[in-house]
C-alpha cells in the first residue's frame, strides 16, 4: 500500500472507489466535482491524502477542506491510521472540524488527538437512503406555477432570509451578529456558485396551514403554542409572506396531524 496526496489527474480513479459508498460520500464527490483535488485556497478546495494498493486503485481518502473540516472514507481502520498519519506529517492548515461514518471520524479525532477538545456541535446523526423508483409526483401537480432559476438570479433578500431560517431551525443556531455575518457569506457563495431554487407562484398561498387549523379548531396562538414557533413568525409563513423550512413544516404538520403533503396542497380553486 503506498499513501501520497492527490492530483486532478487522480479524479477517476477517486470517483470510481468513493461511487461504491454514495451514500457517506456526498460531500467528498461533490466537493471534488466542484473544485478538482488540488488545494487552491478557495471555497470548496481541499487537500486530499489517498491510499493506493499494488494495482494502483484507491482504498482510501482523507480531505482536508478549505473551512478546515476534515472528511474520510476508509473502512479498513489500518489504511485510514496511515492515512491521519500522512495528513499529520503534511498539515499547515488548523483544523476545525471532523465529519463522516461514525466509527471513522472517532477514530480521526482520537489518533489527531482531539478527544478533549472543545466542540460546537457533537452528535452522531441518522443517515437515510431515498429510493427515487418510489418517488411520487402529485399528478395534478401545475408546473407552470413553479419556475427553477440559477440562485443568483433570486433577490438576495430572499435567499438571506431562507439561508437564515435554516441555520436558526435547523442548526439551532443563535440570532446575533455572528450569524448575520455567517449568513452574509453563505449568500455570497450560494450566489457564485451552482445553486439552484424552486419558487412557487407567489400570486396565491402556497401553504394549506389556515384551513387545516381551523378544521382543528385551533387558533393561531395554539400551533405557534404547539410547534414552539413565534406566532408573528407563523402568521407571515400562513400569509405566503416567509418561506417554510423542512424543520417548520414537519412541526407543523405533527401538530395538526396531517402529513406534511397536506400543507402544501394549494389553497387556490
Amino acid at each position: 500500500m503506498s499513501i501520497r496526496k492527490l492530483r486532478n489527474s487522480d479524479a477517476e480513479k477517486l470517483e470510481q472507489f468513493l461511487s461504491d459508498y454514495a451514500e457517506t460520500s456526498m460531500f467528498l464527490r461533490s466537493n471534488m466535482k466542484r473544485a478538482g483535488l488540488e488545494y487552491q485556497n478557495s471555497d470548496y478546495h481541499g487537500d486530499y491524502f489517498g491510499a493506493f494498493d499494488e494495482n494502483g486503485d484507491v482504498t482510501g481518502v482523507l480531505a482536508h477542506y478549505w473551512n478546515g473540516n476534515i472528511m474520510m472514507q476508509a473502512l479498513d481502520k489500518a489504511i485510514l491510521s496511515r492515512l491521519i498519519h500522512a495528513f499529520r506529517e503534511a498539515v499547515t492548515r488548523p483544523v476545525a472540524g471532523v465529519l463522516g461514518a461514525d466509527e471513522q471520524a472517532k477514530t480521526v479525532i482520537n489518533e489527531l488527538l482531539l478527544s478533549d477538545a472543545a466542540y460546537a456541535t457533537n452528535r452522531s446523526e441518522g443517515l437515510y437512503a431515498l429510493n427515487l423508483d418510489k418517488l411520487s409526483v402529485p399528478e395534478k401537480f401545475d408546473f407552470s406555477k413553479v419556475e427553477m432559476v440559477d440562485a443568483g438570479k433570486v433577490d438576495r433578500a430572499i435567499l438571506t432570509q431562507w439561508i437564515k431560517a435554516y441555520e436558526i431551525e435547523a442548526l439551532g443556531s443563535e440570532d446575533n451578529e455572528a450569524l448575520s455575518e455567517h449568513v452574509e457569506s453563505r449568500v455570497n457563495r450560494t450566489i457564485n456558485g451552482t445553486d439552484w431554487r424552486i419558487f412557487k407562484d407567489r400570486t396565491s398561498n402556497p401553504y394549506n396551514i389556515v384551513t387545516l387549523r381551523k378544521k382543528q379548531g385551533l387558533t393561531q396562538e395554539d400551533l405557534a403554542g404547539l410547534t414552539e414557533m413565534d406566532r408573528s413568525y407563523l402568521s407571515e409563513i400562513e400569509n405566503g409572506h416567509k418561506n417554510l423550512s423542512v424543520l417548520s413544516l414537519f412541526r407543523i404538520a405533527d401538530a395538526l396531524k396531517v402529513q406534511p403533503n397536506d400543507i402544501l396542497k394549494s389553497t387556490r380553486k
